[in-house]
């Protein structure tokens, strides 16, 4: 199975963790306070408001470990 790192806590995120966790999968949610924590997930969600989605990528490309983003909208 995979594990996913589903940054954002919100209804979204929340709803995402709980269907995979379900299926089977391992889960690391990460909101607004783990900004020093690095996604360590297979896959990585971003469940957080449009308007945000640009710092959060800026914010989390600096973390070690991380060597690309891709986005459904580019």
């Amino acid at each position: 199975m995979a594990h996913l790192s589903i940054i954002g806590t919100g209804n979204m995120g929340q709803a995402i963790a709980s269907v995979a966790g379900k299926g089977g999968h391992t889960v690391q949610l990460l909101g607004e306070n783990d900004a020093a924590t690095s996604a360590s997930g297979d896959i990585v969600v971003l469940a957080v408001p449009y308007p945000a989605v640009s710092a959060v990528i800026a914010e989390r490309s600096a973390s070690p470990g991380r060597s690309s983003w891709t986005s459904p909208t580019r």
